[in-house]
């Protein structure tokens, strides 16, 4: 119903607002009363890595056959990775996660180190939500990662280190089409010796070919011979530029 809906997503609040708290929403916004609103939050408290989860879930005495079936389920999975993950497997019978989506289990992660980043990974069990898509009847499973939320955290805590956007380590100009042959000569060199080179795509106007080499944060931008000019290297981290022996440079 409706107001099970509700109640369960006020239930999935205690790890923020408290036992307390939750109670008290269950009573003035649902009008739940004070004995059954004590009880509810009973369920939400339970949590473990082994089988007594399930045991303390029957114990409340609650008599509902979509409650049983959940706990089976529960219980074929914490069954499932006993003696594979120790207890870094939890089950919790608080969490609450898409009741237009998931027709089973739940899952969330979070680090145990951090736990103020909350969940970083979620997802769940459904009965047939291929079926959408495809002819077939098919049950599954979907998880999904937050890459964004993860990284943004590990970078701020200074956890793991930004490195360059791409591997380049040398982006060969284009003043000229007749240029290419030269520049894919180079290249080729450079990359027999180890080096990452990319010729840029395009004969464009060099402030634009300079801008996508600090886009995505290329060290060294080449210019092919113009003019009375030969080869010179630009660094880009200093704007330094100076002449380059092309048989020499590393």
């Amino acid at each position: 119903s409706d107001q099970a809906v509700a109640a369960l997503r006020i239930l999935d609040k205690h790890d923020k607002i408290g036992i307390e708290a939750v109670q008290k929403q269950l009573i003035e916004i649902l009008h739940i009363n004070p004995e059954l609103a004590a009880r509810a939050t009973e369920i939400a408290v339970i949590k473990g890595s082994d089988l007594s989860v399930i045991d303390r879930a029957k114990a409340l005495g609650v008599n509902n056959p979509l409650f049983d079936e959940g706990l089976d389920e529960l219980a074929y999975v914490l069954s499932s990775l006993q003696g594979l993950v120790g207890d870094r497997v939890q089950a919790d019978l608080s969490i609450v996660r898409g009741f237009d989506y998931y027709t089973g289990t739940v899952y969330e992660t979070k680090f145990n180190d951090y736990p103020e980043l909350g969940t970083v990974i979620g997802g769940g069990r459904y009965a047939d939500l291929a079926g959408s898509y495809i002819s077939k009847k098919l049950p599954g499973v979907g998880i999904s990662i937050g890459l964004t939320r993860m990284l943004g955290a590990l970078y701020a805590k200074g956890l793991i280190k930004p490195t360059r956007a791409v591997k380049t380590d040398l982006l060969i100009t284009l003043f000229d089409e007749e240029q290419r042959p030269q520049a894919l000569k180079l290249a080729s060199e450079m990359r027999q010796r180890g080096l990452a080179v990319e010729v840029y795509h395009a004969v464009q106007k060099i402030q634009k070919q300079l801008s996508y080499a600090d886009k995505k944060q290329i060290p060294y931008v080449w210019f092919l011979p113009q003019g009375e000019k030969g080869h010179q290297i630009k660094e880009m981290k200093t704007g330094i530029q100076s002449d380059a022996d092309p048989k020499e440079w590393k």
